[in-house]
């Protein structure tokens, strides 16, 4: 899955294909992503292990690599990586990881630009552009305060106005609502030690009916900031959703099934292994309306009863949604109590009522 990640230029000497006839011009270069977190225990940013990369560019991202960029050099670079196991000139092997650039961009922290404004075309170009103008400004605290660090408030302005500006372009918000987050952002950072990371940026977000995906991957640039969290890569943020829509899931499955044992249209051994299924991290999102069902069919249950369970999984997978006790009964007909027993009392006391309503001065 690609990935976005702030690197600089290593010292490596780069290597330069021409193009030919059948291929484009690339460029290899070595490349570092330099991390650093906030240690809580130790109240101050601590730096981690940094990751080096061989970075490939191609056609005229190549020649700008060669032309425009040297060593030192901020850039941000989207792709995707490739683990790999070299060899080098002793025989000795090693892992490295590739990253097959896509496309990049420069570091807006460490750059002065102008922006275009000749060719908007719509609200949402505009939007677009006004978020990197913000990202420049913010990355130049103009009056920060004697316990607030100017350069990771530079570098959190300009990572946190490059996703919402990533998180836009893919329509995950609005430019209203990116406009709202740049703005909450600013506010807070102007609040000098007594910050209230992320609940601000959060609430904008949520007020303008971002996705769960956009509204993690976005405020969690601000948790890693306040030292509540680390921050997410886009591939980290779409299984931490996975997971809580999962858990949402099983937590309905669960309350179902409550109704359907209780009515005693299966048993509670059945519930247990309907939960089992849902519990097993090897049965994917796809698999699971099918291995539900399997699993309440073995246990005896009708239809009826599978259909308004299963159709949870079905909701969660995205390929249905998750039908009421009235929409299953009525696509596969009423269920039937698996406990004969209670089926002959419940059967009585309909007859018991029955002669009753027609008995004279009763």
């Amino acid at each position: 899955m690609a990935e976005m990640v702030r690197v600089n230029i290593g010292g490596k000497e780069p290597r330069y294909l021409p193009a030919t006839d059948n291929k484009k011009q690339v460029m290899y270069i070595d490349v570092v992503e330099n991390r650093r977190r906030y240690d809580q225990d130790q109240q101050q940013w601590v730096d981690l292990d940094p990751v080096w990369y061989e970075a490939s560019f191609r056609g005229n991202d190549a020649d700008l690599i060669r032309d425009k960029f040297e060593r030192g050099d901020s850039i941000i670079i989207f792709g995707d990586k490739e683990k790999r196991v070299r060899e080098a000139a002793d025989g000795q092997t090693y892992p490295s990881t590739h990253f097959y650039v896509d496309s990049f961009g420069i570091d807006p922290r460490l750059s002065t630009f102008t922006l275009d404004r000749s060719r908007r075309q719509n609200r949402a170009q505009e939007a677009t552009q006004s978020v990197a103008q913000e990202a420049t400004q913010l990355a130049s605290p103009t009056a920060p305060d004697s316990e607030v660090d100017p350069a990771f408030d530079a570098e959190a302005s300009a990572e946190f106005a490059l996703r919402v500006k990533q998180v836009l372009e893919a329509g995950h918000i609005t430019p209203e609502t990116a406009d709202a987050a740049m703005q909450a952002w600013e506010v807070v950072l102007k609040g000098g030690p007594d910050r209230t990371f992320p609940t601000p940026v959060s609430d904008a977000l949520k007020r303008g009916g971002a996705t769960l995906s956009a509204l993690v991957y976005v405020t969690s640039v601000a948790e890693q900031y306040a030292g509540d969290g680390e921050r997410l890569s886009w591939a980290e943020t779409e299984t931490w959703v996975d997971k809580k829509a999962r858990s949402e899931a099983r937590a309905t499955v669960a309350s179902r099934l409550h109704d359907v044992v209780s009515k005693r249209y299966v048993d509670g051994a059945v519930a247990d292994q309907v939960i089992a299924v849902w519990d097993d991290p090897s049965v994917s999102a796809s698999g699971l309306g099918q291995a539900t069902g399997n699993a309440l069919r073995a246990g005896g249950a009708n239809e009826a009863v599978v259909a308004y369970v299963s159709s949870v999984a079905d909701e969660y997978a995205g390929s249905g949604h998750a039908k009421s006790w009235n929409e299953a009964a009525a696509a596969a007909g009423p269920a039937q109590p698996v406990d004969t027993n209670w089926a002959l009392v419940n059967e009585a006391r309909r007859d018991v009522a029955a002669s009753a309503s027609v008995t004279p001065g009763i």
